[in-house]
């Protein structure tokens, strides 16, 4: 994830942690790692998957993945929280099925707007 509000930017890596659950039986968390942060008290990583956003600013998200094999469908979404009470909406989501490759790659591009106190 790379942040970039007007006047400083965020670079992030994220990678996909192995029996760290979200919700629902195949559902998988991103482990966020900073990289290059000109301001670390905007934004924060948690081990349980959320970024918070302590100003407004722009997400452009990038994320790929490559599949041993693709017997079974993949799904990934990126959820923003904000609002009072904090609601849980999907901004990006892509899915991938069954195509009967030995090897499959996936990718979810975008970019979104994030408010004060936002994860």
């Amino acid at each position: 994830i790379m942040w970039l509000p007007t006047d400083y930017a965020c670079l992030m890596v994220a990678e996909l942690q192995r029996g760290k659950r979200w919700s629902g039986a195949g559902t998988r968390i991103l482990q966020f790692g900073e990289v290059m942060n000109t301001k670390p008290d905007a934004i924060k990583a948690f081990s349980s998957g959320f970024l918070l956003f302590q100003k407004e600013g722009r997400v452009s998200l990038t994320y790929s993945q490559k599949l041993v094999h693709s017997c079974e469908y993949m799904k990934v979404t990126v959820f923003y929280i904000a609002g009072i009470p904090q609601k849980h909406t999907p901004v990006m989501q892509t899915v991938i099925g069954n195509t009967q490759a030995a090897y499959e790659g996936l990718q979810l591009v975008g970019t979104f707007a994030v408010h004060k106190n936002a994860r």
